[in-house]
């Protein structure tokens, strides 16, 4: 019986890391291909794009909540059939208000993914084991990232030049600037932009075949279930910790939020062609995955906030590289090329552990009830970050470049206040037995 358990639960870990790595295929073709669309076919939505997911983000946290009753299946077959069919209709509908309201459904779907992770996975996990489920989970939806940007764009440039009966290398040179474009070479543009993202959306309606194979039982996450004492879930969610990780996930959000959304965007305004911009931006992803990976190895020498923080910290040098983009000439694809990698490395290594901490800081009946609280937070700062990009920062031509300044000082304070309140109680590493306590008071099994 027991083996049935462990069988169940490990299956529906490997289901979950299959469908994530779906989800990071369609988040590559958002943050590549989908931007670049939008800026071209509606600039104001493309500016506050940092908004539109902090809404859907917050919508996502909200539905979240349920898991304890609906289950996490259901929730995931409802968020792959918005994410298909909201990605199918900005792909040709022309209406501003119904592309906003599409967006909003394609964030929400492609999110709900997200704020579940940590509360699935621990569901279906020993403790001792989370971080590394986390890490494999986060490891997939990057190389599944790698997939969609680096397919997105160079299929874009060959669509392109299709419809004009060029040679690629001539379509590839004409994308370095498409504020020139006639009319002919700027419909033929979209039209690339509309079919890419068609079969996108074909390819996510894959995701509802693992999601069906999900194997659930009412006392995976049903609290009424469990033998722990039972409560409202508010009182573990008012001691300091859990406060200043909301604070410290709100902060570091901010920051994020002032340049990953506009990483292709920002590549394109210092003159990078649009294969380029689409090569840099899986490069970026491929350092994601090479350093998550060995994440883990940090954690187990130093622990797991000094790991957070110096994987951060050690970022910040590279934001203020890309803050100067435009002065390297020649030389910037090479330049802001190795900053992106080694920035987007550093920073997303710490995804994984900062997950799994968040799951040590509350007992199990309140997993759901505290992912969602943390998304929710980390929604407000993406609303306020894109309110503060539309409304200033992008006013001014140097904005996207000031954005990497912003977020350098932003994670140097955030990192400065996790390695302050958290690193005497929770800098558990493995070989250190991982503070047990902490961990006995979290596992479901």
């Amino acid at each position: 019986m027991q083996d049935r358990f462990e069988k169940r639960y490990h299956d529906n870990c490997v289901i979950y890391i299959v469908i994530y790595a779906f989800i990071g295929m369609m988040t590559g073709l958002i943050f590549d291909a989908l931007i670049t669309f939008l800026m071209a076919v509606s600039p104001d939505i493309a500016k506050s794009m940092a908004s539109y997911m902090g809404v859907a983000t917050f919508a996502a946290s909200s539905i979240t909540i349920l898991a304890p009753k609906t289950g996490y299946k259901k929730i995931i077959i409802f968020a792959a059939i918005i994410t298909s069919a909201s990605l199918a209709a900005i792909s040709y509908v022309q209406n501003q208000w119904f592309i906003s309201a599409c967006l909003f459904l394609l964030m929400t779907g492609i999110t709900l993914f997200d704020v579940i992770l940590s509360p699935y996975i621990a569901t279906y996990t020993a403790a001792t084991s989370r971080t590394s489920f986390l890490t494999k989970a986060s490891c997939a939806s990057v190389l599944g990232t790698i997939i969609g940007t680096f397919a997105g764009g160079p299929m874009i440039v060959f669509l392109f030049s299709r419809k004009l009966n060029i040679p690629y290398n001539a379509a590839k040179i004409l994308t370095q600037d498409i504020s020139s474009f006639s009319f002919g070479y700027y419909s033929g543009y979209i039209d690339a932009h509309r079919i890419v993202m068609m079969v996108f959306a074909a390819a996510s309606t894959l995701i509802l075949i693992p999601a069906f194979s999900i194997k659930e039982s009412v006392g995976d996450h049903d609290a009424s279930h469990s033998k722990e004492k039972q409560s409202s879930g508010l009182p573990e969610l008012l001691n300091k910790y859990v406060v200043l990780f909301l604070i410290y996930t709100i902060l570091s959000r901010f920051a994020a939020s002032l340049i990953a959304p506009y990483v292709s965007v920002y590549l394109t305004k210092i003159g990078i062609n649009r294969a380029a911009v689409s090569m840099l931006a899986t490069l970026q992803y491929l350092s994601a995955l090479v350093f998550m990976a060995s994440s883990g190895k940090l954690v187990k020498k130093i622990g797991q906030i000094y790991a957070t923080a110096a994987l951060c910290l050690a970022s910040v040098p590279f934001m203020l590289i890309l803050a100067k983009g435009h002065s390297f000439g020649s030389q910037a694809g090479f330049i802001v090329g190795t900053a992106l990698f080694f920035r987007a490395g550093l920073a997303n290594a710490s995804v994984p552990i900062v997950n799994s901490l968040a799951m040590e800081l509350v007992p199990k009946k309140s997993w759901a009830l505290y992912a969602s609280l943390v998304f929710m937070m980390q929604s407000t700062a993406q609303i306020f970050a894109g309110l503060f990009t539309k409304l200033y920062l992008f006013n001014n031509s140097g904005g996207y470049a000031d954005a990497y300044y912003y977020a350098a000082i932003i994670y140097i304070a955030a990192h400065g206040m996790l390695l302050i309140v958290f690193s005497k109680k929770y800098n558990c590493a493995e070989r250190a037995g991982c503070n047990q306590k902490h961990i006995s008071s979290t596992t479901g099994q």
